[in-house]
């Protein structure tokens, strides 16, 4: 077969098999997602698609709650601390992980993945000195 004499009526440039560039904007808290694809064909010709998708939640959330634990040790000055930090919340929506997601060159991704939890643990270590007047 052969692609070049074959018309593509929804690209105005013809048939672009090899140089075409996509990239995305998403913006982890927020519900939409934006795709622009620039095609170019063997004359230099260039097309840009631009594509706009909603989901029904963001992939994270902005509201997330936790608990730390530490102890701290002092002498003459010199500090020395031990700091943990636990997550409680799921960070991850629900509602964006488990339904169809992130389309790719104007694709829509199967539901492949359930239960997705995403949560920050830290432990965090404190060596100081306080300097007193």
């Amino acid at each position: 077969m052969d692609l070049n004499n074959k018309i593509d009526y929804n690209n105005p440039l013809g048939i672009f098999v090899q140089n075409a560039h996509t990239t995305g904007d998403l913006d982890l808290y927020s519900k939409q997602f934006l795709v622009e694809t620039t095609y170019e064909n063997e004359q230099g010709l260039n097309a840009t698609t631009k594509s706009s998708y909603s989901f029904k939640d963001s992939p994270f959330s902005k509201f997330k709650y936790g608990i730390k634990l530490g102890v701290a040790f002092e002498v003459r000055g010199f500090q020395l601390g031990l700091n943990y930090s636990l997550q409680l919340s799921n960070m991850a929506n629900d509602g964006f992980w488990e339904s169809s997601r992130i389309p790719v060159f104007n694709k829509v991704g199967a539901n492949n993945m359930s239960g997705y939890k995403h949560r920050i643990n830290a432990l965090e270590i404190k060596i100081g000195y306080i300097f007193r007047y």
